[in-house]
């Protein structure tokens, strides 16, 4: 057996491995499902925004910091943000994606926000902001626009 042999095979054998041991609850993106979005005034986002790019705050010139500092992300049992660009050098437009779980609260378990930002004059500005909410009596991991018994 020559060398390539001997790398090709390791090779297999080091990628069914790998794959034979990933399971579903190691995944770090959660699982859900959303059957219906609420919109979100672009104002209860742009304000703060806005005022935090007046007083160059470091923050609000990169996407990815803006839920910590735009939704609240306190007295939580668990939260998730995503982070996608539509390019990795010269980004325009962002989606994020926060969801919140474990609320203190008797009928709303948690929610998931869907807001989009494109940089115009180097500046962001969020033109699509979106709510769904998860009830506790919803066994399923399934959000939506609907008001919780």
């Amino acid at each position: 057996m020559n060398i390539n042999e001997k790398v090709f095979i390791f090779l297999i054998l080091f990628l069914v491995t790998s794959c034979a041991t990933v399971n579903k609850s190691s995944l770090a993106f959660p699982q859900f499902e959303v059957s219906s979005w609420k919109k979100i005034s672009l104002e209860e986002f742009n304000k703060p925004l806005k005022l935090a790019q007046d007083e160059n705050k470091e923050w609000a010139q990169t996407p990815e910091f803006f839920p910590q500092n735009l939704i609240n992300l306190t007295e939580l049992k668990n939260y998730f943000i995503s982070h996608s660009a539509n390019s990795i050098e010269f980004n325009k437009r962002s989606t994020l994606l926060i969801i919140r779980d474990g609320f203190l609260d008797d009928s709303v378990r948690g929610d998931i926000h869907r807001i989009v930002l494109e940089k115009h004059e180097k500046k962001w500005k969020v033109v699509e902001a979106e709510k769904a909410i998860r009830c506790w009596r919803n066994e399923q991991s399934s959000y939506s626009s609907a008001p919780c018994q």
